[in-house]
């Protein structure tokens, strides 16, 4: 149980660090702001943190296919 817990914070620590850094380009000023619609819905980056990384293209796909759809 405790290796789950420690699997857990650093699956947090992960996204975390991930929004720290999205939020510095944008108060920099650097980035068209396009990688913030994946805070919109914060499943979304815990999703893209857990999946293998052979998946995470599909996923970030399907996400930019929700978005440009009205």
């Amino acid at each position: 149980m405790q290796d789950g817990m420690l699997e857990v914070a650093s699956s947090f620590k992960k996204i975390f660090e991930q929004m720290r850094l999205i939020s510095e380009r944008l108060i920099q000023g650097d980035g068209d702001g396009k990688d913030i619609h994946i805070l919109e819905k914060p499943h979304y980056v815990a999703t893209f943190m857990s999946i293998d990384g052979s998946l995470r293209s599909t996923f970030v796909r399907r996400i930019l296919r929700e978005i440009r759809q009205p």
